[in-house]
């Protein structure tokens, strides 16, 4: 079996290499003399002896010896060795180390067995070369790492790291090296656009913490340096120094100091200078300009911006092309680059919108604006007439371009718009009104203008209505609402009366007459009537009267008679009646 070496301390495992069948017995010696078993030692059943916690009381020759059931034996040997781990004793810095100080840092392995390799780390690697720094090795035991000037590059984790042939310990300390006066990192100029927030670095490390003030030049020259206003809103100073602008302009821009005090020593000053760009803006609003036809439009678009600020006049996304009509006037004073577009005769065909967009190295940036152009309206097409009841009807038309519109009506038998006319105004944007107002079962002409700043349109062409209300007649809102007048009655002969009327006025017939009803019965029989119909026709006598004979009545009976009026199958809701004795 080769050699063993364990570590002090912990568990040792002696493996014996024997086998066969029938399991021959084992018997573990040291230095010749049978090991005896304890809570310490003990032989596993496969043989293995186990020591635990190892000391240097177990270094020595063990031998396996196994014995086969003939009695016949075997023997194993190896040297077990023993070795303690290094111990390092604990060390650290000083907490109140400063820059230009000394120290140095012991590492003293007080335990284990020799030899020892021993190195130093600094944030777990292996040391650099470093003229103020140098380890020394003491003895075989004991290094010491020597500190010759302080610096604040020389704060990290230190660790003594020892080594034997049983193991590898270690020892971290912490250094930190506080500044005296004040240390600043490197400030770098900047770039910004404008409405952009904007941070400044600024650190330093001191001790006493340093403190930072922020103040610019008033000029385009880096001196005469005065404090920075801080409201906390838009100009502000972070907890770890920078100089926060929330929405950078252009009065930002210029050099700016950063300065650090501590009391101890001079102050420390950088100098960062800020550029803020304009990116292009156009300032004018969005707006309509209207202008009349034949007339000379203008529009006018105004930016801001750094230079190189360029102007361009698009109509649907292409640049506007001068020409005898249109032209593009650019100027640039007060920090305004400003573009009028011109255009001269304008026609309905110039109307809609164009874009004014500005351009710089920074940005670009646009604005919309729309061109109206008035013209005399023409006249309103597609006229038509729905919804027609006894007494409205709904005119609708459609119009090129928003304008209001006059609806002209009279009745279809006049002849005069000037004189029979009736008039009703509608507002631009409509496309349809109700006239209203009517007379049932009547004709009429309906024609209409459209109207501007700039005049009146022709009429439309003269539209006839049908007869209102002729779809609705059928209804009883559409029957006659007067009653024949002079209802009498006469003998007529032995079981006969006649009935003579004249027909309902005129206006209010809301129809053509188509004839009567007459309704008899006898005086005091309720119910049992006798309807009987009767056409109209064209009085002959001069009264204009219309008369019936009603035949078959009974003799010596008084009779009750009423007669009613009717446009086509529609009766009166009202009528006029007599009564009438018959006594042969």
């Amino acid at each position: 079996m080769p050699n063993v070496t364990a570590v002090a301390g912990e568990d040792v495992r002696l493996w014996c290499p024997a086998g066969g069948f029938p399991t021959p017995s084992i018997t573990w010696r040291k230095n010749g003399q049978v090991i005896p078993t304890s809570l310490r030692q003990e032989v596993l059943g496969n043989g293995t002896l186990v020591l635990r916690t190892a000391t240097n009381k177990d270094v020595g020759r063990y031998s396996c010896v196994v014995t086969g059931r003939q009695g016949q034996t075997a023997s194993s040997h190896t040297f077990l060795h023993v070795l303690k781990p290094p111990v390092i004793e604990k060390f650290g810095f000083r907490a109140d180390l400063e820059e230009e100080a000394r120290t140095q840092l012991s590492c003293m392995v007080t335990d284990g067995d020799l030899p020892f390799t021993i190195n130093w780390l600094k944030d777990g690697r292996h040391l650099q070369h470093d003229p103020d720094v140098e380890s020394k090795q003491t003895s075989d035991f004991s290094t010491v790492l020597v500190f010759k000037r302080l610096h604040e590059r020389h704060s990290g984790a230190y660790t003594c790291e020892a080594a034997n042939a049983a193991a590898a310990v270690n020892h971290t300390a912490i250094l930190r090296v506080k500044p005296r006066g004040c240390s600043a990192r490197q400030v770098n100029s900047g770039t910004a656009l404008v409405a952009e927030a904007v941070v400044m670095d600024c650190s330093a490390r001191g001790f006493p913490e340093p403190v930072i003030t922020w103040m610019k030049a008033p000029g385009k020259v880096a001196q005469d340096f005065q404090p920075v206003v801080l409201d906390g809103v838009r100009t502000s100073q972070a907890p770890n120094g920078s100089l926060v602008l929330m929405s950078a302009n252009t009065a930002d821009a210029g050099w700016y100091m950063c300065q650090a005090t501590n009391d101890v020593g001079q102050p420390l000053s950088k100098v960062v200078q800020l550029t803020v760009h304009a990116p292009a803006r156009v300032v004018t609003e969005r707006g309509r300009v209207t202008g009349h036809a034949g007339q000379t439009v203008s529009v006018t678009c105004e930016a801001t911006g750094d230079d190189p600020l360029e102007l361009t006049w698009l109509r649907h996304h292409v640049p506007v092309s001068p020409s005898h009509r249109v032209l593009v006037r650019e100027s640039n004073a007060g920090g305004l680059v400003r573009a009028v577009l011109e255009i001269r005769a304008v026609t309905a065909s110039d109307a809609g919108e164009y874009t004014c967009r500005a351009t710089n190295p920074h940005g670009h940036h646009a604005q919309m604006y729309e061109i109206a152009i008035i013209e005399p309206p023409t006249a309103p097409s597609g006229v038509s007439v729905t919804d027609v009841t006894s007494r409205s009807a709904r005119i609708s038309w459609s119009l090129p371009q928003p304008a209001a519109v006059t609806i002209q009506y009279r009745a279809a038998e006049e002849e005069s718009w000037a004189v029979h006319g009736r008039n009703v105004s509608v507002g631009q944007w409509a496309s349809s009104h109700v006239l209203s107002g009517l007379t049932p079962y009547q004709a009429y002409a309906v024609r209409l203008m459209a109207h501007n700043d700039l005049g009146v349109s022709q009429p439309s062409h003269m539209h006839p209505l049908p007869f209102v209300g002729v779809l609705i007649f059928l209804l009883a809102s559409s029957a006659p609402s007067g009653a024949p007048r002079d209802v009498r009655l006469a003998a007529g002969g032995p079981r006969s009366l006649i009935v003579t009327w004249r027909p309902p006025s005129p206006n209010l017939l809301h129809g053509t007459l188509r004839g009567y009803t007459i309704a008899i019965r006898r005086q005091n029989l309720q119910g049992h009537l006798t309807f009987l119909t009767r056409p109209a026709s064209v009085p002959k006598d001069a009264d204009g009267f219309e008369q019936y004979q009603v035949r078959g009545l009974i003799p010596a009976t008084l009779y009750e008679v009423a007669v009613r009026a009717f446009t086509r199958a529609v009766r009166a809701a009202v009528h006029a009646q007599d009564r009438g004795f018959y006594e042969p």
